[in-house]
């Protein structure tokens, strides 16, 4: 079966999901990025969503013609759009991420955040199918919080937040 090639984000929003899948296409500096919206992909009547999904498509042909072999496909907030049972926009995602798998392409590794998972339709968001591997991103430890607040404080405040301490303090900012 291979290696994954859809990955969703799943988490909280604020948690740093859209800033890990940034980072992670960004450690790949020879291998181009599509960043694209859920909400562009799903307006239908022949509008902008069919533009969108043929533009993706157009641009990911003109990249394996200039020889890349491998793409990052970007969408933040899949689930920004209903994605549920028995809805078009269902049907369009599912078609543009099949297509993707296709021969015809460059190998695309899908990278996607998501908010609510139960939200996206089983088909899209089941492990082994068009989403291979659901990454859980938690929210932050207060001793991680406390090391942000350190990191970024006024250059005059010389306490350590991560310390024990200052752990309640920390949660009723929260």
């Amino acid at each position: 079966k291979g290696k994954p090639r859809g990955y969703a984000f799943v988490g909280y929003p604020g948690t740093g999901k859209t800033i890990m899948m940034e980072q992670l296409t960004n450690e790949f500096l020879d291998v181009p990025v599509v960043y694209f919206t859920i909400a562009g992909l799903m307006q239908v009547g022949g509008g902008p969503g069919e533009d969108s999904m043929s533009c993706i498509m157009e641009t990911l042909s003109g990249l394996k013609g200039a020889g890349y072999k491998c793409v990052f496909l970007c969408c933040d907030d899949l689930d920004a759009v209903e994605l549920s049972e028995k809805n078009a926009n269902v049907t369009r995602l599912i078609n543009l991420l099949d297509q993707l798998r296709m021969d015809c392409m460059p190998t695309v590794i899908f990278m996607c955040t998501v908010n609510d998972p139960t939200s996206l339709h089983g088909t899209i968001i089941r492990r082994g199918c068009r989403i291979d591997e659901v990454v859980e991103v938690g929210l932050p430890s207060f001793e991680s919080l406390g090391r942000l607040i350190n990191a970024f404080r006024d250059d005059t405040d010389t306490t350590d937040y991560s310390n024990e301490q200052y752990i309640p303090a920390l949660e009723k900012m929260v």
